[in-house]
């Protein structure tokens, strides 16, 4: 199982949400990556620019919803404006095979509304109405939320199962060797951030060439190798930061930076604040 895959669920639930609601402006990018779940995206407020699902790019404006079938790459680039909100909910793919065993067999087909059958149209503004409930349910904080927030990703995923969804077709021999050789190059990163990831020495263990890995890298994953690398140590000193009380120095070092000053650059780069801000903002919530 590639960590890619693995989706986690909130709190008591046996789905993922996150709700991305802001008060600033910034430029925002999701890179390129998979899991093994079913994630839908809604946007309530705001525009995103470019938000890739396989080979297909989307500019997904207010009231559109997107869903990202499992295994399918995807990643975001947008300017994110004040007051934008979205909501995104993962399903894990074992939960869904345990409510409707055939999911195998078929995909959710809902990012053309051009396409729509006239109950279709209907079924996506219901769809739209029980997300906006999510939202406000989650925002209300009430003391049966969990239990109102279950039923409701119920019906949204009913909603899913019995209106969009379209026999699978059979992935092309090469697109699956694309991804098996992502997630392989992937998961070598992912857990040796601590070691040198030079073009060569990842090539090696991949058994590929320094050059072909490169072209390779950049061509479906939309950044080079070297972004990812600093991308992926970003998230690993973040999580480090929020759930440890390791220094700073030990902190850096642990997730492969030469030092602090090296980590603040990486960790501006994605998320805007260096490591005493995202401390501070941890421990004044």
């Amino acid at each position: 199982m590639y960590e890619h895959e693995f989706v986690k669920p909130v709190d008591q639930l046996a789905i993922w949400y996150h709700i991305f609601e802001n008060n600033q402006s910034w430029n925002a990018y999701i890179p390129v990556h998979w899991h093994r779940g079913i994630e839908l995206s809604y946007l309530e407020r705001g525009l995103i620019d470019d938000f890739r699902i396989g080979d297909e790019h989307f500019a997904s404006k207010s009231g559109r919803i997107l869903v990202v079938n499992t295994q399918e790459i995807h990643s975001i680039k947008t300017r994110v404006k004040q007051k934008d909100l979205a909501l995104s909910i993962i399903y894990p793919y074992s939960y869904i095979e345990g409510l409707f065993p055939q999911i195998n067999n078929y995909r959710i087909e809902i990012n053309h509304p051009d396409k729509f059958t006239k109950s279709q149209k209907v079924a996506y503004l219901d769809l739209k109405s029980k997300l906006i409930k999510f939202i406000a349910t989650v925002q209300e904080n009430s003391k049966d939320r969990n239990i109102q927030l279950s039923i409701i990703s119920l019906e949204i995923l009913d909603i899913l199962l019995n209106n969009f969804i379209q026999k699978r077709k059979q992935l092309p021999a090469k697109k699956e060797v694309i991804t098996q050789r992502l997630q392989e190059i992937v998961e070598y990163i992912t857990t040796n951030l601590k070691q040198d990831l030079s073009l060569e020495i990842i090539a090696n263990e991949c058994h590929i060439s320094r050059e072909y890995l490169a072209r390779f890298f950049k061509k479906n994953m939309a950044m080079t190798v070297a972004e990812y690398i600093r991308y992926r140590r970003a998230i690993s000193a973040r999580k480090d930061l929020l759930s440890s009380n390791a220094t700073l120095t030990k902190i850096a070092i642990d997730n492969g930076f030469s030092g602090i000053r090296s980590m603040n650059r990486v960790l501006h780069e994605f998320y805007h604040e260096d490591a005493k801000e995202i401390r501070k903002r941890e421990k004044n919530r």
